[in-house]
């Protein structure tokens, strides 16, 4: 979509677009455990990565919003280059570091029944 929208100078869609996929990035970053979470005992260094590589991706997207938003599309154009270049560098270090995520049964299974515990005690 910014493919097209930023050609155009079409800030809407711009923002729409970043909106709507910084979040999913986000939301794709939280399946990887975060360091403080204590259900998941390995893989701290390989957790760390994606959740970085996601923020940064964020972070890029916000800097294509701004630069749109003051209309040097530009800057948006070549944050846009920039957060291509790290969306591709993203999948692979995401793909890596896959069985430290909670897409993985037992970091799944560890998480949830982490959660179930914390519950349970609340009660």
């Amino acid at each position: 979509m910014l493919d097209i929208a930023l050609p155009e100078r079409n800030r809407a869609i711009v923002a729409l677009t970043v909106d709507a996929v910084g979040n999913e990035w986000h939301e794709l970053g939280e399946w990887f455990p975060a360091p403080t979470d204590s259900s998941v005992s390995r893989g701290l260094a390989e957790r760390r990565r994606p959740r970085g590589a996601v923020a940064g991706l964020v972070l890029t997207l916000r800097r294509i919003d701004m630069a749109s938003a003051c209309g040097d599309f530009a800057a948006a154009a070549q944050a846009y280059i920039d957060y291509r270049r790290q969306a591709a560098d993203a999948q692979a270090t995401l793909k890596q570091t896959e069985p430290f995520s909670r897409f993985n049964p037992p970091v799944w299974a560890a998480h949830f029944g982490a959660l179930g515990t914390l519950a349970a005690l609340a009660r």
